[in-house]
């Protein structure tokens, strides 16, 4: 393979060689050379004709009859291009005349002003969470899309013990991550695959193995990329090369690019990257590396780490310019770390020809993490870039000359959603909704605020922001519509019950790890308060905020009753395995255990004591080492578990029958939520901080011999100090409830929550409409044109209209 790549990156150009001095760039279909048209001369004569001679009168008429076709020709040339220059430009930039073509034809179209929703159905998955795309392929060729996605196991994570997928996924292993296919009628589980780690990053967009039905690619954490039998769910094959690939770093989504190594096979683009064990501002960081992977074998075929050698957690993006040329989009950098955006010909990139990397926008502060999206915002021809930055600002590239169409601002924020593109006014121009979260950093957030820009000059279309507590990481869809102005956005809001829109700044107790901070119940911690999340739809013609698709606070139920008990599951693996029960106990020896919550375990000591008689001395020495222990509940309370929103979801094809009175009004959305037990954090609030503040100014008192402070050093006394003050403000949380935190981590008692799917029909409705008017249809499934994460292919073009 090796020796393949370097034939390839030869000097001498070949017909097809991808990789030749001579010729930079990739083309699709490469162009013929262009006809040169053959120039005609006309000598003089070298004997004088007579003018009256027949001689001389027929050649002055054939020369008249030659400048009257010449003129003529010209005539026509010149009124061609003109006609050809007015099209071109009228199609690619609207007219203010062809405008008013759109608003005429729009004003005929009323918006859709109400949403019905209905439960298509609801796959209840325990154990499971997910971040991933939602991709749509027909498995098991029905005729119906299926869905695809990833997921990870409440188990993942870091040096894990194998003896947890035994007791918890009865021996499957690895069983920490993986991709999974539901059935697009039913719901049901079609194949399930289990990885190493967590799987996010998904494309469905090449068939591997030849058998007629494309296959999945899965990026996932800790340099899971694993190559899936769409069909199967079995491996294909995976990332193994031990030089290329780092066990820390990550890949996300691949992009399908051409048959390079001429093996009759696509090959895969992807982004090896991502620093996630390091704390946020740390000096050091995993540089990102750019592989080329054949798409029969997996096996690498070229990789360059990134040209400023800055972390990179980008998923890849192929700018095809009209003339063919392909260039390769990537970004670097991370949430506390500066880099760029950055374009490079696919053939450089191939060959290691980092040099001719050309940097378009750079940070010193903050990375360039979030895929674009991909469109001719100014009809010159070649597809622009917008993209939402994690230093606060939203910037569309023109992608001609990279230079800034425009750019808007939302200071002192950042931003992990894609922007999403759709015709929210009444021009033909596509706006963009974007989401930004307020705080100090990730995962700390005061609250967030949706918006919509205008895409002709990047200014906010809403009057104000839409803004909620928690906010939600997952990006936009967009339901194309008849008419423009009429499209819908689909957007996430996640709120605390009777506080919401509130943006009080909080801060969390000194030395809890970001890990911790990210599974923290927010609500709980700032109001004591429940959380909840809503799914909106939103378009010019509906209320503010639009109108609620989705809330949690009506599923509970539903979200809950496939909930698996863990612990239960690990009292009957020690039952049946008494000889792992000793290292049970030496997980609660070592464990200064916070949360006493292993009270069925501890109730069957007698009974595992009688299965295994080897054990009994040793069980009856140290039993009587364990603390006291209050009877409790085990397993979710009404309040238990918090909700994340990470995943985007898909649309679909509605499941409506053609025939039906509703089906061109009608489109379905796919999408997850899961729920799981937070860590037990402590956040100090304003409140606390003033007593805190009041307390450390009289920090001389660890000096008193008379004080309760006497002794203690500076830390211990800001730690002390602290703890009153949580105390005094009723900030801390109650110690009888179910907590799964790291500093209490024990593979014999983990507590994970539950998966929900859901496909949703949604039916989109005018309350009324005048004479001549007709309420807006969705367009057909094949004509819609942001349906899921980056994109309706995952690979950041927009579908144009």
């Amino acid at each position: 393979m090796k020796e393949r790549v370097e034939e390839m990156c030869e000097l001498e150009p070949l017909a097809m060689d991808y990789c030749s001095e001579e010729d930079d760039v990739f083309h699709e279909n490469p162009p013929k050379p262009p006809s040169i048209p053959q120039m005609v001369f006309f000598h003089k004569a070298r004997r004088k004709q007579n003018k009256y001679s027949p001689t001389y009168s027929r050649f002055r008429n054939r020369m008249r009859c030659i400048g009257y076709v010449i003129l003529c020709s010209v005539v026509v040339i010149i009124i061609t291009l003109i006609v050809v220059h007015f099209l071109n430009k009228k199609t690619r930039n609207p007219t203010h005349s062809q405008s008013k073509d759109y608003k005429s034809q729009s004003s005929k179209i009323k918006g859709c002003d109400h949403v019905e929703v209905e439960d298509v159905w609801i796959s209840a998955l325990p154990k499971l969470l997910t971040e991933s795309a939602f991709r749509l392929l027909d498995v098991n060729r029905d005729g119906t899309l299926d869905v695809i996605f990833g997921f990870a196991t409440g188990v993942d994570g870091y040096s894990i013990p194998r003896i947890v997928c035994d007791i918890y996924f009865n021996g499957t292993y690895p069983c920490f991550g993986g991709m999974m296919a539901i059935d697009g009628r039913n719901g049901i589980e079609l194949w399930r695959y289990y990885t190493d780690h967590e799987i996010f990053g998904i494309n469905c967009n090449a068939d591997l193995n030849s058998d007629g039905v494309k296959d999945c690619l899965g990026g996932g954490r800790a340099g899971v990329f694993d190559a899936v039998n769409g069909r199967t769910g079995t491996l294909l094959w995976k990332f193994k090369d031990k030089i290329v690939k780092n066990n820390i770093m990550n890949l996300y989504t691949a992009h399908i690019v051409d048959d390079l190594d001429e093996d009759g096979v696509l090959d895969i683009l992807a982004i090896h990257g991502g620093d996630p064990l390091s704390e946020p501002g740390s000096k050091h960081r995993l540089s990102g590396r750019i592989v080329f992977f054949s798409g029969k074998s997996g096996n690498v075929l070229s990789w360059s780490g990134v040209p400023d050698k800055k972390e990179s957690y980008y998923s890849p993006q192929i700018l095809t310019k009209s003339d063919g040329t392909k260039l390769v989009l990537f970004g670097t950098g991370g949430e506390t770390h500066g880099g760029g955006l950055w374009v490079i010909n696919i053939n450089d990139l191939f060959c290691h020809r980092l040099e001719k990397a050309v940097c378009i926008f750079s940070d010193s502060k903050k990375g360039v993490m979030t895929p674009p999206v991909l469109l001719d915002l100014t009809g010159d021809g070649e597809e622009d870039i917008i993209m939402s930055l994690f230093n606060s600002h939203v910037i569309a590239f023109d992608g001609e000359t990279y230079t800034q169409l425009w750019n808007y601002s939302v200071p002192m924020s950042e931003s992990y959603n894609t922007p999403a593109p759709g015709f929210y006014n009444d021009d033909a121009i596509p706006d963009f909704m974007i989401k930004f979260a307020h705080g100090p950093g990730f995962p700390i957030y005061y609250y967030s605020e949706t918006t919509i820009l205008d895409g002709r000059d990047g200014t906010s279309l809403l009057d104000s922001p839409l803004v909620d507590t928690m906010g939600a990481q997952s990006s936009p869809l967009t339901i194309s519509m008849d008419g423009y102005g009429n499209d819908v956005y689909l957007y996430w809001i996640s709120d605390c019950e009777n506080h919401e829109e509130q943006k009080e700044a909080y801060k969390f107790v000194k030395g809890t790890n970001i890990h911790e901070q990210s599974r923290s119940d927010f609500c709980r911690l700032r109001f004591k308060s429940k959380g909840y999340s809503k799914l909106k739809a939103k378009n010019q013609h509906m209320s503010s905020a639009g109108i609620d698709v989705y809330y949690s606070g009506n599923r509970k139920h539903v979200e809950h009753q496939g909930w698996i008990n863990t612990t239960k599951e690990s009292v009957r693996y020690i039952e049946n395995h008494p000889d792992v029960y000793h290292k049970f106990l030496k997980y609660q020896q070592t464990k200064q255990k916070e949360d006493e919550d292993n009270n069925e375990l501890h109730n069957k000591e007698q009974h595992i004591k009688r299965h295994s008689k080897s054990q009994s001395q040793n069980f009856e020495k140290m039993s009587h080492t364990q603390h006291p222990r209050q009877k409790r509940h085990v397993g979710p309370h009404d309040d238990d578990g918090i909700q994340r929103l990470l995943s985007t979801g898909t649309l679909a094809p509605t499941t409506l029958a053609p025939s039906h009175p509703k089906y061109n009004h009608s489109i379905d959305v796919i999408f997850a939520t899961y729920w799981f037990f937070p860590a037990k954090t402590q956040a100090i609030l304003p409140k606390d901080q003033l007593c805190i503040s009041q307390k450390m100014d009289e920090e001389k008192s660890r000096f008193d011999f008379s004080s309760k402070y006497y002794g203690m050093d500076q830390s211990e006394f800001e730690h002390t100090i602290t703890e009153e003050c949580l105390n005094k403000s009723g900030h801390e949380l109650p110690q009888d409830e179910t907590y799964e935190s790291q500093s209490t981590y024990n593979p014999y008692n983990i507590h994970m929550g539950q998966m929900t799917v859901y496909r949703l029909r949604l039916t989109f409705t005018c309350q009324k409409c005048r004479p001549k008017e007709h309420c807006s249809q969705v367009l057909p499934f094949e004509k819609q044109q942001w349906t899921a994460y980056m994109g309706k292919n995952g690979d950041s073009h927009w579908k144009p209209r």
